[in-house]
């Protein structure tokens, strides 16, 4: 039996449950600080003084909140708090907010890296 095929945008399936518990599993199981976010600020609403803009802290499930924004700056994030679980990205209405990908010496540190 062949299953259809689900359309979901990257902002729904942010908003869903289902991507909340793979943060969650994502969070448990990486030891460290998370991947960097990458903020830009030439687009960040709050940054460019177009009104305060706070959805990233508002969406963001960590708490203590590793996420700040001042009105006039860009956010300001605290990596050893940061999960990496890109919600704050998913919802940032500016499309300001990214991941970065780990850098290569800590994705080959893991439990599946190959012997050297």
């Amino acid at each position: 039996m062949r299953r259809a095929a689900m359309n979901l945008s990257r902002r729904d399936f942010l908003r869903s449950g289902f991507a909340r518990a793979l943060g969650e599993t994502a969070r448990a199981a990486r030891p460290g600080p998370a991947a960097p976010l990458w903020i830009e600020e030439e687009r960040c609403f709050s940054a460019a003084g177009h009104g305060r803009c706070d959805v990233c802290v508002e969406r963001c499930p960590v708490r203590p909140k590793p996420i700040a924004v001042r009105f006039g700056s860009a956010p300001r994030v605290d990596p050893a708090r940061c999960t990496g679980c890109g919600i704050c990205a998913g919802f940032c209405p500016a499309q300001a907010l990214a991941l970065l990908p780990p850098a290569p010496a800590a994705a080959a540190s893991g439990p599946d890296a190959p012997a050297a």
